[in-house]
C-alpha cells in the first residue's frame, strides 16, 4: 500500500525521454512505484489526469539566505508555489558562513537586513563591533550564532526551511575573515588560510565555493589565490559557481576568465546568470556562447545559469566605476563628501546617463516611497540634477544601501541563452508571500515568485525555443547532477518524492516589475519527500 498516489498524470521524468501516461506511488518519501497502478491501495489518490508530473526543481541560483528571507520566511510560499523544491544558497562570492572574527562586522551587515531593528545577539567578542544587522531584509527575532559552515547548516535545520537547503562558501565571505576589506590580493599565508578555512567549510557541508568578481572586495584578488581555491574545491569534488567580473564591455574576457579557472583547477564550473548587458554584450554574446560550448568540447565541465527575464537586479553601487567603492561603503560615503571626488564621479557617471537614468529603484535604507520604482532619470528630472548627481545622492541619502532593477538585458540573449545545451535555469530570487505587498515597503524582483513558470510560458508554449522535456531537464535533473544531487531530480524509483504537478497550457508567471508579489497560475500540486506543501489537500480521495 502507497501513501500517495498520482493518479493519470503525463509523466515528463527529467531523463529527456518522451513524456508517458503514468501513475507515480510514493512511499515514506520516495517513489516507489511509476506506471499503470490501477488496482493498487494508497491512503490517498489524487487525480492529476491531463497534468504534467515532474520532478521538482532544483533552484541552484537563489537569494532567500543572503536576502535573509530563510529566516523571516522559512515557508518560502513565492519560491514553492512555482515548484521550487530544492534551493543553493551562498552565491555570487557571499554566504552566510563561516564567519571567521573579521568577518562577522562586515559580511553579516552586507547580507542582513537594510531595514531591521537592532538584533539579539551571543556573546562573543567578534560580535562587539555592532548591535543591528542591516542589509536586505527584516530581521526581528533572528540571531547570528553560528561561525562554522556546520553550525550555520544546523541553524537552518532547525528552521523548517520548507524547500531543501543547500549553501556554497561565498569567497566574499571567506575572504574578509582574512583578509578584510583591503584591495589587494591575499599574501601566501593568507592563501593558506583561506584554503584550510574553505576545505573546513566544504567538509563540513558546503556544496563549493561561488566567486563575485565585480564586487569591491574581491576584484581585486590575484589569479593565484582563485586558482588554489579552485584546486581545493575540485580536491573535495564540489563545485565552483562564478559571477563573472564584467557583463558588459568585458563579458568575453571575463567568462574567459572563468574557464580558465577551470582548465587550471580542473573543478565542475558554473557560471552564474549569464547574460548581455547592454549593446556591446549582445553583439558578442553568441560568440561568448560558443566559446562556453567549445570549452565544454575541450573536456571542461561548464554550465551556465539563467533567468528568463530582461531585467536585472543588484546592488546600486556595483554599478559605480571600481576607484568609486574601493575600500567598501564606509570610504564610499566619505569621498562623496570630498567636492573633488564628487566631481569626478558625477561627471564619470553623466557620460553613460542614458543607462544610469534607466535604472529602477526598487529598495532603499529609508523604504522612500518617493523613489522606489521610479527610474533614477525620472528622481534627477525632479530634482532638477543630472542623473550623476541623483546616483550620489540617492546613494547618499541611504547610507550605500539601495537596490535596482537594471532593464538594460537584451531578450533575444535571454532566449539565446534558454535554448544553450549547457544552461540551467534559475531563480536567483528570495523567499517571500503575496502578503508582503502590504507589509514590506520595497519592490524585490519578479524572478522570486515566477522565474521557472515564466521560463516555461515563454520558452516552451509561447515562442517553441525548447520541448517540453528539453525544459524539465533544464529545471531538475541537469542542476541537481551537477550539485551532485544524486537522490532526486527525476522521477524514478527510489528518489525522493519532489514532484511538481501543472498544466502545461495554463502554467505562466503573474508577477511584475510593478507588483512582483503574485504566485503564478497552472501548478496544482507540489511535494517534497511525498508531502504535499501546495494544493487542496481537502480534494484528495
Amino acid at each position: 500500500m502507497f501513501d500517495l498516489i498520482l493518479k493519470g498524470g503525463i509523466v515528463v521524468d527529467g531523463t529527456g525521454n518522451e513524456r508517458v501516461r503514468a501513475d507515480v506511488g510514493v512511499t515514506r518519501g520516495l517513489i516507489a512505484a511509476v506506471g499503470d497502478l490501477t488496482g493498487r491501495r494508497a491512503e490517498r489518490v489524487i487525480d492529476v489526469s491531463g497534468q504534467f508530473v515532474v520532478p521538482g526543481f532544483v533552484d541552484v541560483l537563489n537569494h532567500a539566505d543572503g536576502y535573509l528571507t530563510l529566516f523571516t520566511r522559512p515557508g518560502c510560499d513565492s519560491l514553492v508555489r512555482q515548484g521550487i523544491t530544492t534551493i543553493i544558497g551562498g552565491n555570487c562570492g557571499t554566504s552566510l558562513a563561516p564567519l571567521g572574527s573579521r568577518s562577522v562586522s562586515k559580511i553579516v551587515r552586507r547580507w542582513s537586513s537594510l531595514f531591521g531593528d537592532d538584533v539579539t545577539l551571543p556573546p562573543s567578542t567578534a560580535y562587539e563591533h555592532f548591535l543591528g544587522v542591516r542589509k536586505w531584509t527584516e530581521l526581528d527575532g533572528v540571531n547570528i550564532d553560528w561561525f562554522t559552515m556546520r553550525d550555520f547548516l544546523k541553524a537552518v535545520k532547525k528552521l523548517d526551511v520548507v524547500p531543501s537547503f543547500g549553501t556554497l562558501v561565498g569567497f566574499g565571505t571567506l575572504r574578509r575573515s582574512v583578509v578584510g576589506d583591503a584591495s589587494r590580493a591575499a599574501t601566501e599565508d593568507e592563501i593558506l588560510l583561506l584554503k584550510e578555512q574553505l576545505r573546513d567549510a566544504l567538509r563540513d557541508g558546503a556544496m563549493g565555493l561561488s566567486l563575485g568578481l565585480n564586487f569591491a572586495h574581491e576584484v581585486s584578488e590575484s589569479r593565484e589565490t582563485l586558482v588554489a581555491l579552485a584546486r581545493v574545491v575540485q580536491e573535495e569534488g564540489k563545485v565552483l559557481s562564478v559571477h563573472v567580473r564584467d557583463e558588459k564591455d568585458a563579458l568575453m574576457d571575463s567568462v574567459e576568465e572563468a574557464l580558465e579557472l577551470a582548465v587550471a583547477s580542473g573543478v565542475p564550473l558554473l557560471i552564474s546568470h549569464l547574460k548581455a548587458v547592454g549593446v556591446r554584450s549582445a553583439e558578442v554574446y553568441p560568440a561568448v556562447l560558443d566559446r562556453i560550448a567549445q570549452a565544454q568540447a575541450d573536456g571542461v565541465d561548464v554550465n551556465v545559469t539563467v533567468y528568463p527575464y530582461s531585467a536585472s537586479y543588484s546592488v546600486l553601487h556595483q554599478y559605480l566605476p571600481d576607484w568609486a567603492y574601493e575600500g567598501g561603503r564606509e570610504t564610499m560615503l566619505l569621498r562623496f563628501k570630498e567636492p573633488a571626488e564628487r566631481e569626478r564621479l558625477i561627471a564619470q557617471l553623466n557620460t553613460s546617463s542614458e543607462w544610469y537614468g534607466g535604472l529602477v529603484v526598487a529598495r532603499t535604507m529609508k523604504l522612500q516611497s518617493s523613489v522606489i520604482g521610479r527610474t533614477v532619470g525620472d528622481i534627477a528630472s525632479q530634482r532638477d540634477v543630472t542623473v550623476g548627481e541623483a546616483v550620489v545622492q540617492i546613494l547618499e541619502g541611504n547610507g550605500g544601501f539601495v537596490m535596482c532593477f537594471d532593464p538594460s538585458i537584451s531578450e533575444e540573449r535571454v532566449h539565446d541563452t534558454l535554448q544553450h545545451p549547457l544552461s540551467l535555469v534559475a531563480s536567483e530570487g528570495g523567499s517571500y508571500t503575496e502578503e508582503d505587498v502590504s507589509e514590506i515597503g520595497y519592490l524585490p524582483h519578479p524572478r522570486s515568485f515566477g522565474a521557472f513558470p515564466r521560463f516555461f510560458a515563454e520558452a516552451v508554449r509561447e515562442n517553441s525555443l525548447l520541448s517540453w522535456e528539453e525544459a524539465i531537464q533544464k529545471c531538475c535533473s541537469l542542476p541537481a547532477l551537477k550539485m551532485g544531487l544524486r537522490d532526486r531530480g527525476f522521477v524514478s524509483r527510489g528518489l525522493r518524492a519532489d514532484l511538481v504537478v501543472f498544466s502545461p497550457e495554463k502554467i505562466r508567471d503573474r508577477a511584475t516589475l510593478q507588483n512582483p508579489f503574485q504566485y503564478p497560475e497552472g501548478i496544482d500540486y507540489v511535494l517534497i519527500e511525498g508531502g504535499v506543501v501546495v494544493g487542496d489537500v481537502a480534494s484528495v480521495e
